[in-house]
């Protein structure tokens, strides 16, 4: 079953001028959470198109830092959230010990003008929390939109390799936001144990 599909009638191509990341859902499902919460669970592949005219680095250790929910149409354009849910993000590699001379292609993905390249992540959605009886989110359909921390590392090392890649393009090291999707909530959700997730 896909719960999930991109919003219509949007334009967000101004919000992210250098690239567009088009999330396209895999996998989905209700969770029953340790702690008796009932979460949805999205896995997805995002598609990051590079709009630019010059080539850009995109990193393939890329991490999900937020992400925001939007009740319906009019509180998405709007911009009235329902959350804004951020994640700790850990460095995950040393930065200090990666090539100055060129980015390494089992880390990083250089996208020419016009190209487009894919990562994967997953996020989970508390629909129903412990104890209660009723959730705002159940039955509706609802609109969601991802942050991706690109550079999670130490962000003076990535100024630098920025600098040293200059030729083989743009390093990003800022935010990056997704298109907006919408997702519908079932009234009565069903959901299984599942295995704890690990980012």
């Amino acid at each position: 079953m896909f719960l999930v599909q991109p919003a219509t009638g949007q334009t967000i191509a101004t919000e992210s001028p250098n690239v567009v990341v088009e999330p396209v859902v895999s996998q989905d499902k209700y969770c029953r959470e340790s702690n008796g919460d009932i979460s949805l669970r999205l896995e997805f592949i995002l598609h990051f198109k590079n709009t630019t005219q010059n080539a850009i680095v995109l990193p393939l250790f890329a991490r999900l830092s937020r992400y925001e929910l939007f009740s319906d149409d009019a509180a998405l354009s709007q911009g009235r959230k329902v959350a804004d849910v951020s994640f700790r993000n850990e460095d995950v590699l040393d930065a200090q010990k990666l090539d100055q001379v060129r980015p390494d292609p089992k880390l990083f993905r250089i996208l020419k003008a016009g190209e487009t390249g894919s990562l994967y992540t997953s996020v989970s959605i508390v629909v129903l929390p412990a104890r209660a009886a009723e959730s705002p989110l159940l039955g509706r359909d609802h609109y969601l939109k991802l942050h991706l921390n690109p550079w999670p590392a130490e962000r003076s090392a990535g100024k630098t390799l920025a600098q040293a890649w200059q030729r083989y393009g743009n390093l990003f090291l800022t935010d990056i936001p997704s298109l907006p999707f919408k997702f519908h909530v079932h009234r009565q959700p069903i959901s299984e144990a599942c295995t704890i997730r690990v980012d």
